[in-house]
């Protein structure tokens, strides 16, 4: 009897010294990397890919950066931290664990990872160190995993552009929204930096007006959905689904090129001066002018002068100046539209912007 004791103890052992033995095996780069593209080119679902990946546990190690490859891939926080979970205890450099943080959209899910790992570790609570920049409570896109359409080999570096972004943050924006959003209109950013850009302001209005002037120096267009996060009344949500359509049908191209014989008479023009005087705030007259001015006309410097002058506050004149400036049929005469701007600095502005087209 002893002895049969004896042997199931010892065949316990050996079980339990091979079953560690498998999971000491590290996962080589090359390899995950090809498992991920292989993936990659079918539907990505959240379920399955963390099945797929919570399965490795049990033969391999990885290390931190691999987990935040991984998590990378999960589309929401709640699977990226599943994983970071399932990871943490195995992993091969627990110290560098803490550039997982990083592949969370909300800093209250990293906080969650990190109070995991104080109890796991038997430590007390410290205020963890995580990345703050983005507010918290929205879904950002990974623009390193972007194989769709784009115009340009990728957004502007992130730390130049987060230092564009303090050096107003909390500030003010002294010298309107505009002239903010334009600061970023000779690089290339990616959806999760415009939306970045119009988080500066509350007004929806004007965060529409941000994205239809820096649509065309967007990364991952196809990314595009997760800009309607930034409207929460029925109106904003509305009016920027009717933008996206409007991108959608033409192919990315913020407005349809003009075509064929679209020249405004001088009736017409009354008549679109009209309607948008007759607007009762500057905002939906601005509105009105971006509608009339986008739907498949063209204009001359002079006709556009005129629906400039319509606006009373020199931030929306400078805003559909730039806004016109592509249907204007005789750019060699925009002195004309220049003109019509109160101040130097708005004049200048606007002078810069042709000089870049």
């Amino acid at each position: 009897m002893k002895i049969k004791v004896i042997l199931l103890m010892l065949i316990a052992f050996v079980a339990l010294k091979v079953t560690a033995q498998e999971k000491v095996e590290m996962v080589q780069d090359s390899f995950l990397e090809k498992k991920i593209k292989m993936i990659q080119r079918g539907p990505q679902d959240d379920d399955k890919l963390y099945r797929e990946f919570r399965g490795w546990h049990d033969h391999y190690r990885f290390t931190s950066a691999q987990v935040r490859r991984i998590c990378d891939l999960f589309r929401t926080d709640q699977k990226k931290l599943d994983f970071a979970i399932d990871s943490y205890v195995d992993v091969a450099d627990k110290e560098n664990f803490w550039i997982v943080y990083d592949a969370f959209n909300k800093m209250s899910t990293a906080i969650r990872l990190y109070d995991y790992i104080l109890v796991t570790e038997g430590g007390s609570r410290e205020e963890p160190i995580v990345d703050d920049f983005y507010d918290e409570g929205y879904d950002y896109p990974v623009w390193e995993q972007y194989n769709g359409p784009h115009r340009c080999n990728g957004p502007m570096e992130e730390q130049m552009f987060r230092s564009e972004v303090r050096s107003v943050d909390g500030k003010g924006l002294n010298n309107g929204i505009t002239d903010f959003g334009d600061r970023f209109s000779s690089y290339c950013i990616s959806i999760r930096q415009l939306m970045k850009i119009c988080m500066m302001t509350q007004d929806e209005r004007q965060r529409l007006s941000l994205i239809q002037n820096l649509w065309q120096v967007v990364y991952d267009v196809d990314n595009i959905d997760y800009l309607a996060q930034l409207f929460r009344s029925v109106k904003g949500k509305d009016e920027f689904y009717t933008f996206r359509e409007s991108v959608r049908k033409h192919g990315y191209d913020p407005l349809p090129p003009v075509v064929g014989n679209c020249r405004v008479s001088d009736d017409e023009l009354d008549g679109f001066v009209q309607t948008i005087s007759r607007q009762t705030f500057e905002s939906t007259q601005k509105m009105m002018a971006q509608d009339i001015i986008s739907k498949g006309r063209c204009f001359k410097a002079v006709q556009i002068a005129r629906i400039v002058k319509v606006f009373t506050f020199d931030t929306t004149q400078l805003e559909i100046a730039k806004y016109a400036y592509q249907y204007c049929i005789d750019k060699e005469n925009y002195y004309q539209v220049v003109d019509v701007l109160g101040y130097d600095s708005s004049k200048t502005s606007l002078m810069e912007f042709i000089k870049g087209k």
